[in-house]
């Protein structure tokens, strides 16, 4: 049985999107997913299935749908999640001093995205206060000033690929709680 992190992009964010999380963890065991668990109201789900991947990004398409919401699915193995946190590009002094001038809230973000993004045609550096490490279907993402002002998040929209952030934070909860008891 694998463990399985699900993120769903916009899930109780503004006024669209909202849903109640024992109503997502009840649709999500109906599509036959087992042992699931939501954190932070945010669309951040652990769940085991036997299934790959895909089938578990479908599923949990699937159960969003029944709860009439379509919103892009991001799905991870939890036993990757802390070698993902471990591979951070930015020296612990760095993000520090990032930390220490963003008074606005966190200085360190993790981008899943739904596959390997062409970044080429997209300029991402010059941007003073931001910086952007792309790997693989992530990029972590350094920032002195709020997110809401960043303008790497506009630049990551003309990738013209779905994808979803979370905080450090968020990400070490779920890589913490998917870990096995005992």
């Amino acid at each position: 049985m694998t463990k399985w992190v699900i993120l769903f992009q916009g899930m109780n964010v503004g006024r669209s999107g909202r849903i109640r999380m024992d109503a997502l963890k009840e649709s999500l065991e109906q599509s036959g997913l087992r042992n699931v668990r939501t954190y932070i109201q945010s669309g951040n789900v652990i769940a085991e299935s036997d299934d790959g991947e895909a089938l578990v990004r479908m599923k949990a398409s699937s159960a969003i749908q029944t709860l009439g919401l379509v919103l892009p699915v991001f799905v991870r193995r939890a036993d990757g999640l802390r070698a993902l946190l471990d591979s951070c590009p930015f020296s612990p002094e760095r993000r520090e001093e990032a930390a220490r001038k963003n008074t606005e809230g966190e200085s360190y973000y993790i981008c899943f995205f739904d596959g390997v993004p062409a970044t080429e045609n997209v300029i991402f550096d010059e941007i003073p206060g931001e910086e952007i490490h792309f790997d693989g279907r992530h990029a972590f993402l350094l920032l002195e000033k709020s997110i809401r002002h960043a303008q790497l998040i506009r630049r990551l929209a003309r990738l013209g690929l779905p994808y979803t952030i979370r905080n450090e934070r968020t990400v070490l909860l779920l890589a913490d709680c998917a870990e096995p008891s005992g």
